[in-house]
């Protein structure tokens, strides 16, 4: 895990001057959350719904951001991620910004997948932003088991 995040972070650090805030657009935003609520599509097992943890994400401009955290998982065991929030599509209504994109990140903690060690995934992602407070709605594709779509506030701190 230690390997994999720090070729993260590094490919991070090479795209985030690139990112710089052009004018007019907002620079950068520190944003919270508590985790997030999952629904699962197929309910044959026991599925977590309430995923509560910690994350922060960094937003350079609307477009690109990190992030990073640590959630109780939907198979009930700590998972902790780091990547990269790429929303290329923007609409700015008035205080209200849609945006849509995609998440590429490693997450690991899942018993079921490689033994609980470090994956890579990519997160659909949808999201909305008024004032200081955020929501993402993201798809969790899983194709052995069950696909998820969730749910995650957030609050601007920065």
């Amino acid at each position: 895990m230690l390997r994999c995040a720090a070729l993260v972070l590094a490919a991070i650090l090479g795209i985030a001057p690139a990112a710089a805030a052009e004018p007019g657009e907002p620079g950068l935003q520190i944003w919270v959350n508590p985790g997030m609520f999952s629904h699962h599509e197929k309910d044959d097992r026991e599925y977590r719904k309430k995923n509560y943890g910690f994350g922060v994400e960094a937003f350079f401009t609307p477009r690109h951001g990190i992030l990073a955290g640590s959630i109780l998982n939907s198979n009930d065991e700590r998972s902790r991620y780091l990547g990269y929030h790429w929303r290329p599509l923007q609409l700015p209504l008035g205080g209200l910004r849609l945006s849509g994109g995609l998440a590429f990140a490693l997450i690991d903690g899942y018993s079921d997948v490689r033994e609980g060690g470090t994956f890579p995934i990519v997160l659909p992602a949808l999201s909305a932003e008024y004032w200081r407070l955020g929501v993402h709605l993201i798809y969790l594709p899983n194709p052995e088991h069950s696909s998820a779509i969730a749910l995650q506030f957030r609050l601007r701190v920065w």
